[in-house]
């Protein structure tokens, strides 16, 4: 009597197509991943050159189109390099017609730390005198020591001046756990 290998094949085919499956989809979420990052690698160039191009228009463009995006890409290209003072001057004036404020206000409040981080740092890129006292305002409600550095970092470079008063305060809000283990 010969053996009966039919359902083994059956399992071995069923096995194939599934793999062939997997192996389908694998490659249709990375060829998306790719053209996803392409797009964002394009803006993240035409963000950097409608600043140094100083063009208020292509800022406005990029800034309807993603706004997250665009402060990500304008406070990276602060950072990583000093742009000529014609278009900083130009970002500035842009930033200056935007509510960052409101832009960041339902951020401020997120649970999720990367999202208060960016409304942080969006913060400061705005020089209004509302922006400075919302970011003090959050570092007395800061419970994460992360978030804490940036708002100070952000507050230590914003360029309105600070009520001293109410910035020590702020430093000396939050959980005690937090501050032992920010001041150790």
């Amino acid at each position: 009597m010969a053996p009966d290998y039919s359902l083994l094949f059956k399992i071995l085919l069923t096995l194939l197509f599934l793999d062939l499956a997997v192996a389908g989809i694998v490659f249709w979420v990375k060829s998306r991943s790719r053209a996803a990052h392409a797009v964002r690698v394009a803006r993240m160039k035409r963000v950097d050159r409608a600043i140094l191009d100083a063009d208020s228009a292509s800022l406005h463009a990029e800034f309807d189109a993603d706004p997250w995006s665009f402060l990500a890409q304008v406070r990276r290209t602060f950072d990583r390099a000093k742009p000529n003072p014609e278009s900083r001057t130009a970002v500035r004036t842009f930033l200056e017609g935007i509510d960052l404020e409101a832009l960041a206000a339902r951020r401020l409040r997120s649970p999720f730390l990367h999202k208060r981080v960016d409304a942080y740092c969006c913060l400061g890129l705005s020089a209004g005198e509302a922006s400075a006292n919302l970011l003090v305002d959050a570092l007395g409600r800061e419970r994460r020591s992360l978030g804490r550095l940036v708002l100070l970092n952000r507050i230590a470079t914003h360029a309105a001046n600070m009520d001293i008063e109410k910035l020590v305060e702020a430093m000396r809000s939050g959980r005690p756990a937090a501050r032992e283990r920010e001041t150790s």
